[in-house]
């Protein structure tokens, strides 16, 4: 695994031995070049973190801090160690938290990351219905910002329906893989529609 963009561009981090699927390299430029500008200076939130390669990749390209969460011990030193390999003691913020990613989004008291992904295990008995389950932690959380994103990566095969209070940005595949970006729907005065 390699940091595909940023100012650690090609460096290389581990992957946990078992149960983790990193997000692939060509899927993480792709959608990198999406956001590119939205990453410089946001506070960003991985759930499901495993190996980190999302928030590597968002430190790598700017992120005021990140903060990883993931539920596995086992997974979260290698974590630890790819985070401290690429970021050092950088001038960000970044820590790991060993949680699970919908009781982090409830019981969350800091507010506003400014974007969100979550890449859960693709163990159809994990996700069946994890995409509904964190959105609606999210309508009840203080996590995201009012105009912060949410990032969703599931396989290319997982039926998604739609969420009354979310707008579809962006649904792409890459092979197996499919990436959602999501955002809150606000009226004008900054309430939900």
């Amino acid at each position: 695994m390699r940091i595909t963009g940023g100012n650690l561009r090609g460096r290389r981090f581990n992957a946990p031995s078992s149960g983790v699927r990193p997000t692939q390299d060509r899927v993480r430029e792709s959608l990198f070049n999406v956001l590119a500008e939205v990453v410089p200076g946001a506070r960003v939130l991985d759930l499901y973190a495993g190996s980190g390669a999302l928030g590597l990749e968002a430190c790598s390209r700017n992120a005021r801090d990140v903060c990883w969460v993931e539920s596995d011990r086992s997974t979260l030193r290698v974590l630890r160690d790819n985070v401290h390999l690429m970021c050092g003691d950088g001038e960000g913020v970044f820590r790991c938290v060993c949680a699970d990613a919908l009781r982090f989004i409830r019981h969350a008291q800091e507010s506003s990351f400014d974007l969100i992904f979550a890449d859960p295990p693709y163990d159809k008995r994990k996700t069946e219905g994890c995409l509904d389950s964190l959105l609606n932690a999210l309508n009840d959380s203080v996590c995201l910002t009012e105009k912060g994103l949410f990032v969703y990566e599931t396989t290319a095969r997982e039926c998604v329906e739609s969420h009354p209070r979310w707008e579809c940005l962006r649904d792409r595949h890459w092979g197996r893989t499919r990436v959602i970006i999501l955002r809150q729907k606000y009226t004008g005065d900054s309430e939900f529609i």
